[in-house]
């Protein structure tokens, strides 16, 4: 098995190979280092993923022709080549966001966790069999749960992270389902091999939709498809910042990767049919950014128009015109020159009784501020 490894194949999961060893310096780097230089943490992980950036493109990079390779598990294409860099790319990025960002920024186990999603991703993008893919889109969600939910001090932390598993495993199984039927009518497990598998089987035009159907309430999910986005809000507001940004790029990404992936390879058959669903999915996904954009402006609007300036909404800035910052700076002066104006007579009036109590006698002079009292 050894012998038959060539250079081809390892340059194939170069990136995967790359980021399975920075984990492991995390990992140690973790247990060695002391509570107050474990900020380097973040640093070694922008490094590694740094330099499997820069390996990946001078020594990764596919051919004219794509090829099978691992056994027909990954397929080492342009298409799995983009992707990965933009994975690498996203995770770089999130690290560099998480440098000084005390709930995760001396976690090694945050960083692991991170570098693991990201294998995940890559293997996501290059899977040519389903089998590889299940376990792949697997690896990329279980650590990405934990993420969400990392702040266990914050109950929005860690109530996003319970919904985003639970709706996860939810559509997983619904999605494994629908694969386990493609699988029982293709009779292989190879996605470049199942259009032929379906197309010797005959199998019924709306037996197929309603497999594909199965399948892509699994990918929908990935990529907040709608009606699946509604776990999105929930999970984006109370998971660590980084990981937001994360999720809302990468993930869909990956998920976007697979859609394509198995819908172009497996699917030919009822081209129309897929591109109908995927194209409604993607026209009501984008009316409803539209109403809620218009929702929000309306009530940005509302509130504007109801609280000038922001002084009545609880955590809105303060802002004011021109003319009121002038009027403003006035009336500062202005109290400014009374209070010095009185300050001057206050002093004046001091010295003067000060003159007159120094020829009166000890007993008219006044005691602890009070008025003058005549003498006994």
């Amino acid at each position: 098995m050894i012998g038959s490894i060539s250079p081809e194949m390892l340059l194939a999961i170069l990136p995967e190979i790359l980021l399975l060893a920075v984990v492991a310096v995390v990992f140690v780097a973790d247990l060695l280092l002391p509570e107050q230089r474990r900020g380097s943490l973040a640093w070694i992980t922008a490094a590694g993923l740094a330099i499997t950036m820069l390996l990946t493109v001078f020594l990764a990079v596919p051919g004219a022709e794509a090829e099978l390779m691992w056994g027909g598990m990954l397929r080492h294409d342009w298409l799995a080549f983009i992707f990965k860099l933009l994975f690498l790319l996203a995770a770089l990025l999130t690290t560099l966001f998480t440098i000084g960002w005390e709930p995760v920024w001396r976690k090694g186990e945050f960083y692991v966790l991170l570098l693991t999603s990201t294998i995940g991703m890559t293997l996501m993008a290059a899977s040519a069999d389903l089998i590889m893919l299940f376990l792949a889109i697997e690896t990329t969600s279980i650590p990405l749960y934990v993420m969400a939910g990392f702040m266990t001090y914050d109950d929005k932390s860690t109530e996003s992270g319970f919904k985003y598993l639970l709706f996860g495993a939810v559509t997983t199984g619904v999605m494994l389902y629908g694969l386990s039927l493609l699988y029982g009518f293709a009779g292989t497990t190879n996605l470049y091999e199942m259009a032929a598998g379906l197309s010797a089987a005959s199998i019924p035009g709306p037996v197929l939709v309603g497999t594909l159907f199965l399948i892509l309430l699994g990918f929908g999910f990935k990529v907040a498809l709608v009606p699946l986005h509604f776990w999105a809000p929930d999970v984006y507001e109370g998971a660590p910042t980084p990981v937001t940004a994360f999720l809302s790029t990468a993930s869909k990404a990956a998920g976007f990767a697979v859609l394509v992936r198995v819908l172009l390879a497996a699917f030919p058959g009822i081209l129309t049919d897929w591109q109908a669903i995927v194209a409604i999915a993607a026209d009501v996904r984008h009316l409803v950014d539209v109403e809620v954009g218009f929702v929000g402006n309306y009530v940005l609007a509302e509130t504007v128009g109801k609280y000038p300036g922001g002084g009545g909404v609880p955590g809105a800035p303060r802002t004011r015109s021109r003319a009121a910052c002038w009027r403003r700076r006035a009336c500062t002066a202005s109290r400014a020159r009374r209070s010095a104006g009185c300050r001057t007579a206050h002093s004046r009036s001091s010295r003067a009784r000060g003159a007159s109590w120094t020829g009166a006698s000890a007993s008219s002079r006044p005691r602890w501020g009070g008025p003058l009292r005549p003498g006994r």
